[in-house]
């Protein structure tokens, strides 16, 4: 294991904030701006949207958390919460994106969720392996 693997790890995990706040961003933006007809479909939509920013904040906050916590054991385990509560908060708007049948949306959405959780789940793992070996060789 390289000497930098801790400070990999923690640099992949900021990424993987800053990219929640990001879609935290997205989605709050969304919200605001809903259309005004049909009523049934808005309120869906809202509700899809709060949704996904409440297990979005949740992991962002579970993210700076991990990324706080410095060589603590529980840092890769709030990481890999922070991790479960991104790939929850993307199931909300794909869903949404198949039931409305926007599928050029969908696949985008699903290229960033990949994307995102793959970030965050690799630095998860990173901590993980750090936590292993003391953190002697990170």
């Amino acid at each position: 294991m390289s000497i930098g693997t801790y400070k990999y790890a923690l640099f992949i995990g900021f990424l993987g904030a800053v990219l929640t706040l990001f879609m935290i961003t997205l989605y709050y933006i969304h919200l605001v701006y809903l259309e005004e007809t049909p009523i049934e479909r808005m309120r869906y939509t809202a509700t899809i949207y709060a949704s996904a920013i409440a297990f979005f904040t949740l992991s962002l906050s579970m993210n700076s958390m991990a990324l706080l916590a410095r060589r603590e054991p529980k840092s890769s385990r709030l990481m890999a919460a922070s991790t479960a509560a991104t790939f929850i908060g993307y199931i909300f708007p794909c869903e949404r994106l198949m039931r409305f049948s926007y599928l050029g949306a969908l696949y985008e959405t699903a290229i960033i969720a990949v994307i995102h959780v793959a970030l965050l789940a690799l630095s998860a793992m990173l901590l993980r392996r750090c936590l292993k070996t003391g953190f002697r060789s990170c």
